[in-house]
């Protein structure tokens, strides 16, 4: 195959060819047609049958060239540094966009000026901006008068009024209410004063009595009930402020414990006896109770006593941990309503020696209580033994109890036998 370059001299007549080759200038037809008629060879021998596959590769190349240089033309052409639309564009063209914008600009500034220059104008009254700078001053001073305190009828003056005027009603409320408060306060130390000087706390502890009672009893089964404001068997006589009436299941039931209260410090222990003994008599009772307030007890006088028929106790209606104290004193109540039975027994199953015991244990370790607890509000210094010695006598006494109110069940099985 030659490669030397072939020199023809064509007439083209065929409307579309010549369509085509129109679209380009004069000096790049020869190339063009050059291109078109290496395409159409390619194209006659692949209908042929024979491929050249390195010439088509090559062609497609040289046209893809081919055809991205066109666009870069075509590019450069419309938007490139010698492009209208740049000339155009260019401020230094003295027909350009830019110089025919800017002509037109000065000549409407030239035309306008003087107007534009009038509406910033601080020298005419009437112009927008001093008709603005007016507004701004007048809105200062309409401001500046509010927030003055100088003129009594401004904003802040008048919110200042009222805020003092508010203030003043809350702190005369405050004032009549602390005053009210004082008052109050005046009123209850007084009568709590007067409580504790007359019978009317005594009152209040006589209540706070019968209604522990009345809980006890309840909880045990028995039935107590107030009689402070009854009569009893002796003419005229109230004496006695709660009875309990133990359970009938029991083998003495109907049998009857009496408890007198008194928050008085004229009592003695000699008056308390005369008096629940007088209690016992006026309320047909087996036992009688008479319990001390913490706060009136005698000097010297022991927390819990036991005097023949009689109990003596010393109890704290504000202070729980003085409740034990009342409740050994209940069931040291029901025992000895049940050793008066001792006689009626013909067993000896109940063993009402062990039961005087636990008694008198009951009241020797509440007489030891009671000097431990004088130890632990004298002498700081022996704390921890007082402690421990408190803790020892509380659960021996605790066991005592128990042991007494097993005793107590031994006899209701007892009674409840012969019956």
């Amino acid at each position: 195959m030659s490669n030397e370059p072939m020199e023809i001299t064509l007439t083209i007549d065929d409307p579309e060819v010549l369509a085509w080759l129109s679209e380009f200038e004069d000096a790049e037809r020869p190339t063009k047609a050059a291109t078109a008629l290496r395409i159409g060879v390619l194209a006659l021998r692949q209908a042929s049958g024979f491929i050249d596959r390195q010439a088509i590769k090559d062609e497609g190349k040289q046209l893809t060239n081919e055809i991205e240089r066109e666009v870069t033309d075509a590019m450069t052409a419309m938007v490139g540094p010698e492009s209208r639309i740049m000339k155009t564009l260019d401020p230094k063209q003295a027909d350009g966009l830019v110089a025919q914008l800017r002509e037109a600009i000065d000549a409407d500034l030239s035309k306008n000026g003087q107007q534009i220059l009038g509406a910033f104008s601080l020298d005419d009254a009437s112009s927008p901006l001093s008709r603005l700078v007016a507004h701004v001053r007048d809105s200062q001073d309409t401001l500046r008068k509010e927030f003055s305190l100088d003129d009594e009828n401004s904003g802040l003056s008048r919110l200042l009024r009222q805020l003092n005027g508010t203030l003043d009603e809350h702190e005369k409320a405050n004032a009549e209410f602390r005053e009210q408060v004082e008052k109050t306060l005046l009123e209850i130390a007084v009568r709590k004063d007067a409580e504790a000087r007359g019978t009317t706390h005594g009152l209040a502890f006589e209540d706070a009595v019968v209604e522990y009672v009345i809980n006890q009893a309840s909880s045990a089964g028995d039935i107590a009930s107030a009689t402070g404001a009854t009569t009893g068997v002796i003419k005229n006589c109230k004496v006695g402020d709660c009875v309990m009436e133990l359970s009938s299941d029991s083998a003495c039931g109907g049998e009857k414990i009496v408890f007198e209260a008194k928050e008085d410090r004229s009592y003695t222990l000699a008056g308390a006896l005369e008096e629940i003994e007088k209690g016992r008599r006026n309320r047909g009772a087996q036992v009688g109770v008479f319990i001390f307030s913490a706060r009136t007890a005698p000097a010297g006088v022991e927390t819990l006593r036991r005097c023949g028929r009689d109990i003596v106790v010393v109890w704290d209606a504000d202070d729980p941990s003085t409740d034990l104290w009342l409740d050994a004193a209940i069931t040291l109540a029901k025992a000895l309503v049940f050793e008066g039975k001792r006689a009626s027994l013909p067993t000896t199953d109940v063993d009402f020696d062990a039961m005087e015991k636990a008694i008198e244990s009951v009241a020797k370790r509440a007489e030891k209580t009671d000097d431990v607890r004088t130890w632990g509000q004298t002498i700081e210094n022996t704390g921890r033994k007082i402690v421990a010695e408190m803790d020892i006598a509380r659960k021996d006494l605790e066991r005592q109890v128990e042991i007494l109110r097993d005793h107590i069940e031994d006899a209701k099985q007892a009674l409840a036998a012969i019956d």
